[in-house]
């Protein structure tokens, strides 16, 4: 099935039954795309054209998706940023100017509607037929947590495709109610919080992006608008949990069925015991890259221990310089080959210039798969530490130092060593500041009895530096200390 297809299908059904809500208004499937045609419309009489880049600044709200529906149904092309840095607009479009004809969303062409459908379902089916799925539907940069973010353009078939394999490869129930804390700019918050649900005929709560007083009244949020679906990044996961000092979330998964999906960066085990054994859930563990989007998930109901899942469908897989060990664990550099394979527009001459899907793309990630194929991320390939022509992997040393009972949390970077080439630095951020007088040797001990060596240095630190989405941000501690 096509996706255009898919899509007028998705919204024939659904019509009148309820896709997209906030703390205010609730609108139809019929009333959402009828509001995004109106819109696209409005965009077009501005003077932007299919292929255009429409580049923008929103916060998580209705409106922001509206932008990426208007664009789907016009051929415009969403490039959101991070909307309390408005900078990031300019440098995207900087970056952009080569290739594409680019807009800056302004403030006068940002989206007031009321709930009124100016278009009937007929207008709304005949727009959807005229989608061209290669065309490119958005753009979105990488995180830039240990180098400089790269940008990626998918198509219309890469982001549908790869959702509708996603949702094949675990079995999401129609109608369930996503909500969306995610931020939007992100590519999670557009491909698993937005794209994933509409493919699932499912609904979307729209709530503010997740910060420390959202995590302080999460389970209030949750159970007032009825939330059974819930895309959550590891440090999400663990400030809901560290916050909650009541029970209304115990009572709430107690009560109810609802799905923890894990995205954005490693799950530590840690992490995940804590929240699954303090509300009885289990948290579906899933892989992914804004270049390649879904690769891998958790079944609801099946996993392997530590596990990100396995592959999902449509995708073909093997690993580099290849490692097996007794327990016919495979373990290398994971390759892909995927048609959900984005194009890197940042880099090319010619918006026609497709990456050849016939070649295995290199997620720079080190994997390890099961002999029942189940695949366990061990670190990415720039993270790896080379001190005196050794490799040592920073997840390894990361995950010791976590189950110390003192420790909140840590990270370990590789800093520039004369002799050896790189040393290897420990930031660790402890629960209790009094516990700091032994705490080095309590670590350097741990580390020596599993892996047989010592860290080059400990720094005990108050929080470690994240960016937008929660990841740890290893340029600024690296280049402050």
């Amino acid at each position: 099935m096509k996706i255009k297809e898919k899509l007028i299908q998705i919204i024939t059904s659904n019509k009148d039954k309820n896709f997209i809500s906030n703390e205010q208004n609730s609108y139809t499937y019929l009333e959402i795309f009828s509001i995004a045609l109106s819109y696209s419309e409005d965009l077009n009489i501005a003077g932007i054209r299919k292929g255009d880049v429409i580049i923008f600044s929103l916060p998580n709200s209705i409106n922001h998706l509206i932008v990426y529906l208007a664009c789907l149904m016009k051929g415009y092309i969403a490039a959101p940023v991070y909307f309390k840095k408005t900078i990031y607009a300019n440098t995207l479009k900087k970056n952009l100017r080569r290739n594409f004809k680019t807009h800056i969303l302004k403030e006068n062409q940002k989206l007031s509607f009321s709930s009124k459908s100016k278009y009937n379902l007929n207008e709304i089916l005949s727009a959807l037929n005229l989608i061209d799925e290669e065309d490119f539907l958005t753009i979105h940069q990488t995180s830039g947590t240990t180098g400089n973010p790269k940008i990626f353009a998918h198509t219309v078939r890469n982001i549908f495709f790869n959702a509708i394999c996603f949702s094949e490869s675990i079995d999401i129930k129609k109608f369930r109610n996503f909500g969306h804390f995610m931020p939007m700019y992100y590519m999670a918050g557009f491909l698993n919080c937005f794209i994933l649900p509409l493919v699932c005929e499912c609904e979307i709560t729209v709530l503010e992006e997740f910060n420390s007083k959202v995590a302080l009244n999460f389970w209030n949020y949750v159970e007032k608008f009825k939330i059974d679906s819930l895309w959550l990044s590891p440090t999400m996961i663990e400030m809901i949990r560290f916050f909650d000092r009541g029970n209304v979330g115990i009572n709430y998964c107690y009560k109810n069925d609802i799905l923890f999906f894990s995205a954005t960066s490693a799950l530590l085990d840690k992490t995940r015991n804590l929240f699954e054994n303090k509300y009885k859930v289990n948290i579906i563990n899933t892989y992914g890259l804004t270049e390649t989007l879904f690769i891998s998930t958790c079944d609801i109901d099946g996993r392997a221990k530590g596990s990100v899942g396995k592959i999902i469908k449509n995708i073909e897989f093997k690993l580099a310089n290849l490692i097996k060990d007794k327990k016919l664990v495979s373990t290398g550099e994971l390759l892909i080959k995927t048609n959900s394979l984005g194009y890197r527009v940042d880099k090319f001459t010619n918006q026609k210039e497709f990456n050849n899907e016939k070649e295995f793309f290199s997620t720079g990630d080190i994997v390890s798969i099961d002999k029942s194929n189940f695949l366990f991320f061990k670190d990415r390939l720039k993270d790896i530490i080379i001190k005196g022509g050794i490799n040592y992997s920073p997840i390894e040393i990361e995950k010791i130092i976590n189950k110390i009972s003192s420790v909140k949390e840590s990270t370990i970077i590789g800093q520039p060593d004369d002799i050896f080439g790189e040393k290897i630095v420990a930031f660790v951020v402890l629960l209790d500041d009094k516990v700091s007088d032994f705490i080095e040797r309590k670590i350097q001990s741990e580390i020596f009895a599993k892996l047989g060596y010592k860290v080059d240095k400990i720094i005990l630190i108050n929080k470690l530096p994240r960016n937008n989405i929660g990841k740890i941000d290893k340029i600024i501690l690296k280049n402050n200390f």
